[in-house]
């Protein structure tokens, strides 16, 4: 799992649902790719990228997945959330 930071949750949802919507996804129940962790704190939110769209049960080719990511956002990956208190921590 990637993880790719964002300063608050609504940054993150809106990044998650871009990415459905930027596969062609018609409009219905679902309406976001990736889930996101909220830092109770601090307010930043961390969406969860697994590394497969199988993982995320979508049924499209590994590199079109990838390519749902910018460059810069691919740098900004990162396997760990930063700093503790994460929900979802154990």
């Amino acid at each position: 799992m990637n993880y790719l930071i964002f300063a608050s949750p609504a940054q993150a949802a809106d990044r998650s649902a871009a990415a459905w919507q930027a596969l062609g996804a018609p409009a219905g129940a679902t309406q976001f790719l990736w889930a996101w962790h909220v830092h109770p704190t601090d307010g930043r939110a961390a969406l969860a990228i697994p590394a497969t769209p199988r993982a995320v049960q979508i049924d499209i080719p590994q590199e079109r997945y990838e390519r749902l990511l910018g460059e810069e956002e691919r740098a900004a990956l990162t396997a760990t959330r930063p700093g503790e208190g994460w929900d979802g921590d154990d």
